[in-house]
């Protein structure tokens, strides 16, 4: 096997073909310290976790990152065993591997001074290891009060049926007006979060259970899942809880880790002061009039996190919605399949999609972080998790239209544009 050193390795890479594989967990490649407490990627380099090549369609998911039998590969992880072996995997597979990136696993990497790349808000995306420290209390001298809560829509027994030792349940519907999905009242809020027992202090890690659902699903089908969570982050951060974290890959990433699971139903613990006044964060949410504004003054992006039918007004998307089309001047921010999924911000495995890929989604339809960005969706879900993701970034200047398509086209006065007529209501 053809082992590579930095010098040599920066030589090849000058070769814009070439490609750089992380086999490394998606933790590590993000920021968190691997076992060689290395902490992000080598710049330019796609990640491709080990455990993914088990997949009966790993051929299938590489190719998506645009990596193909062709093109010439470097590889390096944070193992050599494991590396060796992927590395033969792709030989016999029939891809053009030139070696591997030995220096990596090299106990004197640190001394070479290689800037690597991480994702800013990493911290914010945990991963089940840490929670499980966490757990056992490997961070008390850090994390004074921490609350893990299994958040879904309507669906307690998805909580029943199994959820990370000591969380608690939490149906995104105590936040939400059930007329309009969106977050409730600032009185409102303070009073189910103190019912909960958060305060501005508390760490709160949430997570959901994946959902496979459609349009056409009953309230009872809908698990609200790994979406629900985001939703529920975007809420507690315009309140002011400082320390909002989101599992990543949800309650999946939990039990295929091999930790343990709960079915004792833990009750929330109520406290008598939520310990700031709400919103926190009152930047975080922008209103109806506010998007007016900016449909005038042109000063920030309103970036659209529906489906391409959605926003061209080839489908409303949801079964309640009569009104098709989009708010003016909104830039295409992607989102899945339809209303309920995410898979363009998502891995096969529900993790997150790989920052790069995102940015460079946003960036062909004109979003960036050099001005302020707004994004919407339905009534929020879905425009949450493409937040949460922007703050991860560590972009600044972002909110969240809440009201959203459901509010903007409720509104007869208000101009909606569709590709495939322009109305006004």
């Amino acid at each position: 096997m053809n082992y590579i050193n930095w010098n040599n390795l920066q030589e090849i890479l000058s070769n814009k073909k070439v490609k750089l594989i992380d086999i490394r967990a998606v933790e590590f490649y993000n920021g968190w310290p691997d076992k060689n407490f290395l902490r992000g990627h080598i710049p330019g380099a796609k990640s491709f976790p080990y455990k993914w090549f088990s997949n009966s369609n790993w051929e299938e998911l590489i190719a998506k990152k645009d990596i193909n039998k062709k093109d010439p590969l470097v590889i390096y992880g944070d193992d050599e065993n494991s590396t060796l072996l992927i590395a033969n995997h792709l030989i016999t597979s029939g891809y053009n591997l030139k070696g591997i990136f030995g220096d990596f696993i090299d106990e004197n990497f640190i001394s070479l001074n290689i800037k690597l790349d991480k994702l800013p808000g990493y911290q914010k995306l945990v991963y089940p290891q840490w929670i499980s420290e966490l757990i056992e209390g490997k961070f008390k001298d850090t994390i004074k009060d921490y609350l893990i809560i299994h958040c879904h829509f309507q669906n307690p027994e998805d909580y029943r049926a199994g959820h990370i030792p000591g969380a608690i349940s939490l149906d995104d519907f105590i936040l939400e007006n059930s007329d309009t999905w969106n977050k409730k009242s600032d009185k409102e809020l303070k009073v189910e979060l103190e019912k909960l027992g958060i305060t501005s202090k508390t760490t709160v890690i949430l997570y959901g259970q994946a959902s496979f659902t459609s349009k056409d699903s009953t309230p009872k089908e809908i698990t609200g899942g790994q979406l629900c969570a985001f939703r529920v982050a975007f809420i507690l951060l315009y309140a002011g809880v400082e320390d909002v974290r989101i599992l990543n890959g949800g309650f999946a990433s939990w039990r295929d880790s091999g930790y343990k699971i709960e079915h004792k139903i833990n009750l929330p613990i109520p406290i008598k002061n939520f310990g700031r006044d709400i919103p926190g964060r009152p930047e975080f949410n922008t209103n109806i009039d506010e998007v007016h504004s900016c449909i005038t003054k042109k000063d920030k992006n309103i970036i659209c996190v529906r489906t391409w039918k959605e926003f061209t007004g080839e489908i409303t998307g949801y079964s309640y919605m009569t009104q098709k089309g989009r708010i003016p001047g909104s830039l295409f921010g992607n989102c899945g399949s339809d209303a309920y999924h995410m898979e363009k911000y998502r891995n096969h495995d529900n993790t997150t999609r790989e920052y790069h890929e995102i940015e460079t989604l946003w960036k062909e339809s004109g979003i960036d972080k050099n001005r302020g960005n707004i994004f919407y969706c339905g009534t929020g879900w879905r425009a949450s998790e493409a937040f949460f993701n922007a703050l991860l970034m560590g972009w600044d200047n972002i909110s969240l239209y809440d009201g959203g398509w459901y509010e903007w086209s409720g509104i007869p006065e208000n101009v909606v544009v569709s590709d495939f007529e322009t109305v006004k209501n």
